[in-house]
């Protein structure tokens, strides 16, 4: 079966955006409406009749005024000729032509993007947003922006009808690439042999996930001035699934870890505050999840008020619900012990410098004492 062309595509789905559009009707035409409708006559012809220099800006007022002419059409249909009608229509398909331009250098950059499904990514709720947003910003948020939640990179090659990990035997000989998730959905892709029912089930089926938290403040030889001081850190580590103690996290459900600065430098709590909202903002954005979460904490005080800190508080309203617990630090091993195997320093470039050259200095000396011996 021969695939329609993009801007038949967008043209049906224009039309079809039409139907779905609810405006109250008036029964009789008014002053304001025949107003209306000479402006959309005017601006249609102008727009036909001109050179297209930005393409984007182009699409964008020919999208206004077709959507101008949707709402008079819903609203007082009588006052819409056949003249103006026709206008609109060509109108249309010179918007259609414009945004599958659009769409076709989006395929040109995303790989195998000529394999790309635009009947099945324009569903009623995406039609509906064409009043809105560009065709094309559409498509994109559609293929990098999925409701999964994944830490993985899937490969596939141009004719396969499975995704692979990057491990698959069968990709080594085959030119296999990295593709975003989207795609993956968009082609209805099964997955390989390679990839665990374990790995798939995490990608598609999450609904819970669980993070383990541990901060510190501790003194060091030079601090950002070059001086005897404190640096204060935080760890994190976040799972997929209900984990009751840290002894159940292990690969097959660690999704991230880290270890990151904090600026406080007197109230243990607050460094624990930032730990919390770190998790959430790594789920919120980097995975795009939003179901419910747990968080543990050695931190009693941090566990009582973590929602007091308005930050953590709007990061929270994002997901099902979030739930920060307190365990005995000796049950918190893992984020602790992740923690003191991590030194950083925020140092000035200049201090980074002298201290490279005076370890230079050393390593010379110590060569060169090594010769003498």
């Amino acid at each position: 079966m021969r695939r329609k062309k993009d801007e038949t595509i967008l043209y049906e789905c224009y039309l079809k955006l039409i139907r779905t559009k609810r405006v109250k009707k008036r029964k009789k035409p008014s002053d304001m409406d025949q107003s209306i409708a000479g402006f959309i006559r005017r601006d249609t012809r102008k727009l036909l009749e001109g050179k297209v220099y930005d393409v984007a800006k182009t699409a964008n007022r020919l999208k206004t005024v077709y959507m101008q002419y949707a709402a008079l059409l819903m609203r007082n249909p009588d006052i819409i000729d056949g003249s103006l009608k026709r206008d609109v229509r060509k109108s249309l398909k010179q918007l259609c032509i414009l945004e599958a331009k659009q769409i076709a250098e989006l395929r040109a950059k995303v790989p195998f993007g000529y394999r790309i499904n635009l009947e099945r990514i324009f569903d009623d709720y995406r039609i509906r947003q064409l009043s809105s947003k560009a065709a094309v910003t559409i498509v994109s948020e559609y293929l990098y922006s999925t409701d999964t939640i994944s830490s993985f990179e899937y490969f596939m090659t141009s004719t396969g009808t499975r995704y692979h990990s990057i491990t698959c035997g069968y990709c080594q000989n085959k030119n296999a690439v990295p593709v975003p998730p989207g795609l993956i959905k968009n082609l209805g892709l099964e997955p390989c042999k390679c990839i665990s029912s374990g790995e798939g089930e995490r990608v598609n089926n999450i609904n819970f996930v669980t993070a383990f938290v541990d901060e510190s403040i501790s003194p060091v030889e030079w601090d950002e001035f070059g001086q005897k001081g404190v640096v204060s850190t935080f760890s994190y580590i976040i799972c997929a699934g209900v984990l009751k103690d840290e002894t159940q996290i292990g690969p097959e459900n660690e999704l991230t870890h880290g270890v990151e600065m904090s600026k406080e430098k007197e109230h243990i709590e607050k460094i624990t505050d930032s730990a919390i909202g770190k998790v959430l903002i790594t789920l919120a954005y980097d995975y795009r999840y939003s179901g419910a979460v747990r968080i543990y904490t050695d931190n009693a005080a941090a566990a009582c008020n973590w929602h007091s800190i308005s930050r953590n508080s709007r990061l929270a309203s994002m997901f099902k619900s979030v739930k920060v617990c307190r365990i005995p630090r000796e049950k918190n091993t893992r984020a602790d012990r992740l923690l003191r195997s991590r030194v950083l320093l925020d140092l000035p470039r200049a201090a980074y410098v002298e201290a490279v050259k005076k370890c230079s200095l050393a390593n010379n000396l110590e060569a060169q004492s090594d010769k003498a011996v």
